[in-house]
């Protein structure tokens, strides 16, 4: 996604103070910056709503970019959005957060825009009726107007109609052109609620989702999921709904949303993928476990064992495969090696087409100028020049040189347009293959972090399992949350330690 502008209404009923928290807040973000009012002015909207008993005080919307945007660029939005939603620009709070996205190719800076949603002069309410298509409007102009790459949203036709309506037919035209077909944009995969209350108890839920994302589209099974996200602290449940499966913090059970929605995909998928059991492999060796006679599974061979004796040793033989299965699975992540970057074929076919249209404007550049130094090389006609016909010779010579020079300066005008549709061309290819070159290294070490992770569960896990052989028989879903929570004691301790360490130091 390039433009997001997404808004919230804030309820006179509940406090404000929490959301004026969040805007100060300096340790969340690298920096913040109050670049048009004050905390002060949040709370007199809130106190002005509550005086009238308005049942919202405060709208909220938040800019985020996901290419370079200026200060000056979004102080432009602020007024788009004002001339929107019919308000005084003067009236917002502008806050400017800068802290690193969850993607690394996205800019690092957001804004903040706060308004009344009472108008204290008027006793105005501020509009609300379609604020999401006006929202996605707003974005896909500033888009137009920052150069940025369009992109789809869920209300495009929409939009482009609203365009229409404003007599804004150029961006509506360009918006057509770029983004047909377009495609359905699914739902979002957490609400802002959710992402303030996953924030609350320490969770990252973009990064999460990501996590989770990759997870899901690595799996082949039931088991690889559940596998995926014990090594990042989730776990997979069944939901309410039917066919529906949510994804929750294991350690404090925070649910963090649906799992079709976290992965991108739809729900369908995940439930085929929820009902597969362990690869067909797998099962051949479960079989071949089961068959093995009690004498071979025992250590004392002359013991008759029980049923459930029986299925514990077959149980930690199964699971103990599925952990060598991970293990492996997870050091051949860890031999990945992140490529060096390489121009695309795109990429040098535009820089070539690029080179060669500059070539031929600089050639007609030349012409222009050859024909000014032989225009200006004409003498100056002088009396006698018309006793022996000079003068008229002059005259058709200056003619026929200010005629080649229009043509020559259409021609110029021509391939500057050219030039330049080439080399925004080349920029747009370079930059969309260094992007597809920066999401394989993002994923590359995203991928080798979740795999050193799910290394340090696996080896938790395999001393639980000689530890308590008979606690594989609740399956390896248990096995895995306890050796989760069983790394997280081991890592607190050790943070404990070093506390106690550093301590000790300074002391001294």
């Amino acid at each position: 996604m390039s433009m997001i502008i997404k808004g919230i209404r804030l309820r006179s009923s509940s406090g404000i103070s929490r959301t004026i928290r969040h805007l100060e807040n300096g340790d969340e973000n690298d920096a913040v910056d109050f670049i048009a009012g004050t905390p002060a002015d949040i709370r007199d909207m809130h106190r002005d709503a509550s005086s009238i008993g308005s049942r919202y005080a405060v709208r909220h919307w938040i800019i985020a970019p996901h290419e370079s945007t200026t200060r000056q660029q979004a102080m432009k939005m602020v007024g788009a959005i004002a001339q929107e939603f019919t308000f005084d620009p003067a009236r917002a709070v502008v806050v400017e957060h800068r802290k690193r996205r969850s993607m690394d190719d996205a800019t690092d800076v957001h804004w903040h825009v706060l308004v009344g949603e009472v108008d204290p002069t008027t006793g105005r309410i501020l509009a609300t009726s379609f604020d999401r298509i006006r929202h996605e409007l707003i974005a896909r102009m500033a888009e137009f107007a920052f150069g940025h790459a369009f992109v789809p949203g869920k209300h495009t036709d929409s939009v482009i109609k609203g365009l229409r309506k404003r007599g804004l037919d150029c961006v509506a035209d360009r918006i057509e052109e770029f983004n047909a077909p377009i495609q359905a944009v699914p739902a979002e995969a957490f609400t802002h609620a959710r992402h303030q209350q996953a924030k609350r108890h320490g969770l990252d839920l973009p990064a999460l989702k990501q996590a989770i994302k990759r997870s899901v589209l690595s799996a082949h099974c039931q088991e690889d999921i559940i596998a995926a996200l014990a090594a990042v602290g989730l776990e997979a449940k069944a939901g309410d709904k039917p066919g529906t499966w949510i994804v929750v913090d294991a350690e404090n059970g925070v649910l963090l949303g649906a799992l079709h929605r976290l992965a991108g995909l739809q729900k369908s998928a995940i439930n085929d993928l929820m009902l597969t059991n362990a690869p067909r492999e797998s099962r051949k060796k479960q079989d071949a476990v089961d068959a093995v006679s009690p004498s071979e599974n025992l250590p004392l061979a002359d013991q008759q064992p029980t049923a459930s004796v029986r299925e514990a040793v077959g149980s930690k033989m199964r699971i103990s495969e599925r952990l060598t299965d991970l293990e492996n699975t997870a050091l051949k992540e860890l031999e990945l090696l992140i490529p060096n970057f390489q121009p695309t074929a795109a990429m040098q076919t535009a820089r070539e087409v690029a080179r060669v249209a500059a070539d031929d404007l600089s050639q007609a550049v030349m012409r222009r100028t050859e024909l000014d130094i032989q225009l200006a090389k004409i003498p100056r006609v002088r009396w006698w020049s018309y006793l022996t016909g000079a003068a008229e010779r002059q005259r058709k010579k200056t003619a026929e040189l200010e005629l080649s020079l229009e043509d020559i300066g259409a021609e110029i005008r021509r391939k500057e347009m050219a030039a330049t549709i080439s080399r925004r061309k080349e920029i747009q290819e370079e930059k969309a293959a260094k992007e597809s070159h920066a999401a394989t290294v993002f994923d590359i070490a995203q991928r080798q972090k979740n795999a050193r992770s799910l290394l340090a569960v696996l080896e938790h896990a395999k001393i639980i399992l000689e530890k308590r052989p008979e606690a594989s028989t609740e399956g390896l879903n248990f096995i895995l949350a306890a050796a989760n929570a069983r790394l997280r004691r081991s890592n607190a301790i050790a943070d404990q330690l070093h506390d106690l360490d550093a301590g000790r130091k300074n002391t001294r």
